[in-house]
Parts: C-alpha cells; structure tokens; sequence
C-alpha cells in the first residue's frame, strides 16, 4: 500500500465543461419559454380574431354551415344515383356522417346554438333529381335539413 506522501499531487477538474453544460441549460431554457410565450400569444389573438362580437352574425355563420351540410348531403345522394351502382342513393352511414356533421355545429357554435337536429327525407328520390344544382321545385325545402336551435341572446 502506498502510503499518501507517494501519491502524485490531484491536478484540480477542468470546469469548462461543466460552464458550457449550464449555459446550454440556460440557452434551451430561454427557448422554450420563447417557445411557449408565442405560442401562448398566438393562441390567444386566433381565439380573439375567429369570434366575432356580435353573436346574431356567429348564429349566422352557423345557418351558412348547416345549409353547407344539407348541400353536402344532397349533393352526395345525387352523385350516388348518378353511378351505375345498383343501391340506395343515400345510405344510413352517409346519414350517421351528416347527422355527426350537423351536431358538431352546435358544439362549434355553443355559445349561440342550442342544439341541431338532422332530418333526411327517406322518400326523396335523388334519381329523379337531374343534377345539381337542385332544381327550382326543391327550394327553399331539400330532403336535407339540418336545423339549428338557437339560444336566447340578449342584445348589448
């Protein structure tokens, strides 16, 4: 055994390392703080810039989105009938889509729809339909409805 008075003396630990770790630490820190602040900033300005003040024109904005489902669902059904595919010209999984479709509205737009209903008309037929657009006879009524229930607002 050696005893300590042959021991080489300890030369002391280089700490550059140690100082280039921390400020990579700090550096990434900083930069995900930056991140998240832009982020946060932009999320923020988004919500405020999508939701106009005035709800009778968020109410509107919803009846154009249903009556773009309801063009959708009969636009869909006369294509269908327009192949040489034997079969219904709207089928109960379409209908799921379209009555999903129009649900999601209400949850879109809660602040000023309470509840959306979706209503096909099982006995049109989309063959007889010549095309789209729609003939004269079928406005303003379609088969397709998705009808919106709106909430009480109360003007400022």
């Amino acid at each position: 055994m050696r005893s300590l008075a042959t021991l080489p003396p300890r030369r002391p630990r280089d700490r550059r390392g140690l100082v280039t770790l921390e400020w990579l630490l700090i550096t990434g820190a900083v930069g995900a703080f930056a991140a998240l602040a832009v982020l946060v900033v932009e999320r923020t300005v988004d919500a405020e810039v999508e939701l106009p003040p005035d709800p009778v024109s968020r109410l509107i904005d919803a009846d154009i989105d249903a009556a773009f489902v309801a063009a959708d669902a009969v636009r869909t059904a006369v294509r269908g009938a327009s192949t040489a595919q034997t079969g219904d010209d709207y089928s109960p999984a379409q209908d799921d889509e379209f009555r999903a479709r129009c649900e999601r509205i209400a949850g879109t737009y809660e602040d000023v729809v309470a509840s959306a209903a979706w209503d096909w008309d099982w006995d049109w037929d989309a063959a007889d339909t010549p095309g789209v657009p729609l003939p004269p006879d079928l406005y303003p009524e379609g088969p397709a409805h998705c009808r919106l229930l709106p909430r009480n607002l109360s003007s400022p």
